[in-house]
């Protein structure tokens, strides 16, 4: 039983960072709540406790994809100054 909560717990979690993510990195930047509406979506779809393992760690690696994908953004074009700058 407590394991099941732990669980629980901890996929909710995965579920709250991922759309923070979404929010903070898609959503705000493309004011499109597509991708936020999809991952709400295949949450309350029904599943099993097997597939429910595998979708906490697929909204963990989605969730540090967005978060890098948007660090790298902003990086971007203050190492390609520094390029140009030494040209």
């Amino acid at each position: 039983m407590q394991l099941a909560h732990i669980r629980a717990c901890m996929s909710k979690a995965a579920v709250r960072n991922l759309l923070k993510a979404i929010h903070k990195n898609v959503t705000s930047v493309a004011g499109n709540r597509q991708w936020r509406d999809y991952v709400v979506a295949q949450v309350r779809s029904s599943d099993t406790p097997q597939s429910t393992a595998e979708r906490v760690q697929l909204a963990k690696d989605v969730t540090f994809l967005i978060n890098n994908v948007a660090t790298h953004k902003v990086c971007w074009p203050c190492a390609h100054m520094g390029v140009v700058q030494l040209e």
